[in-house]
């Protein structure tokens, strides 16, 4: 059982590391899109690019508070409108970036997305949520889930470099 959580967790280094059955991942939390953001190294296809038919407008980023508890659910709320003439979906993604931490993190982590249909004109209330218990961090020296209770940016945007809304709030008790 212990050999198996080695292998998990990559502590298992010894002559297996060339088993083509087995990953590492040496890079830890800063996986995919994570690394490229947090080095500010540019890509040609960031994370959550996608093509279509037309052209979308985001305004008014709204969250239904200022700052949020452990126990809490940040709700963020945008207008999302079609401002082409097809009709498409469009996947609207959250992300966040920690502004004051006490911890290393990522540039920015995708919390939350959804695949929203809308038709030419139209414009949709978009709501997405983020439960604040998955902002939390594992303490290796106490194993156990901490809060690292900071401000945070909100994100919102069509893909990893297309961001194009933002709101601070605060993590704390």
């Amino acid at each position: 059982m212990e050999e198996t959580n080695k292998e998990i967790t990559g502590e298992n280094k010894g002559s297996d590391m060339n088993d083509p059955d087995k990953a590492y991942y040496s890079e830890e939390m800063l996986v995919g899109y994570r690394w490229f953001d947090t080095r500010n190294i540019e890509v040609m296809y960031p994370f959550g690019y996608g093509l279509t038919y037309t052209t979308f407008e985001y305004s008014a980023l709204n969250t239904d508070a200022e700052k949020y508890e452990s126990k809490d659910v940040i709700s963020l709320s945008f207008s999302l409108m079609n401002t082409g003439d097809m009709a498409a979906d469009e996947v609207v993604q959250a992300y966040v970036h920690r502004v004051n931490p006490s911890v290393e993190w990522p540039e920015k982590e995708l919390k939350a997305f959804s695949r929203v249909n809308v038709q030419p004109g139209e414009e949709k209330t978009v709501t997405l949520e983020i439960p604040v218990e998955t902002l939390r961090y594992w303490d290796e020296i106490n194993h156990d889930w901490k809060d690292d209770l900071c401000d945070i940016e909100l994100q919102v945007g069509s893909s990893a470099n297309d961001i194009l809304l933002k709101k601070q709030v605060a993590l704390g008790d």
